[in-house]
């Protein structure tokens, strides 16, 4: 198998962790806090993390997922290399699952402290999002302007 394909499923399994963890992680609160199994803790905070959870979500979509990721995919279409592109794709494609995952564990456990149900839709929200950026080779290739036979078969 070719060294590209195994590092394309790397990928894939790694988005698809961090996706299952996050509706693990948002359905146990949601759950616990639903079912009336835990009263939430500190429903006082509500305001303090509405305003920190935006934040935090605006910050790791729009610089993480928009300004850093733009900018490592641009600096890979300038290499000649399509193993050095693929290289720069997955670290940045790391970078930004790992922030927006972070922003929707903030959400779901702001929901857990407070019991506000707009934190679980934020979360479910971003992990919409997340589940969009899942690695495909026909999104290598068109995000690399590489054909997608050159990406399969490298």
């Amino acid at each position: 198998m070719p060294l590209a394909a195994t590092q394309l499923k790397s990928l894939r399994l790694i988005h698809r962790v961090l996706l299952i963890s996050q509706l693990f992680f948002a359905g146990i609160f949601f759950s616990l806090i639903y079912f009336n199994e835990q009263i939430p803790l500190h429903p006082e905070w509500d305001r303090m993390l509405q305003l920190l959870a935006l934040a935090i979500a605006f910050v790791a979509y729009v610089v993480g997922g928009k300004y850093i990721f733009n900018k490592r995919i641009n600096a890979a279409r300038q290499l000649g290399n399509i193993q050095e592109k693929f290289s720069l794709f997955r670290s940045a494609s790391l970078i930004q699952y790992i922030l927006i995952t972070m922003a929707s564990l903030v959400a779901s456990f702001s929901f857990y402290l407070t019991g506000n149900l707009a934190f679980i839709i934020m979360s479910l929200v971003l992990i919409f999002i997340f589940a969009i950026l899942a690695p495909s080779s026909l999104k290598v290739s068109v995000l690399l302007r590489e054909r997608e036979e050159d990406i399969k078969q490298l």
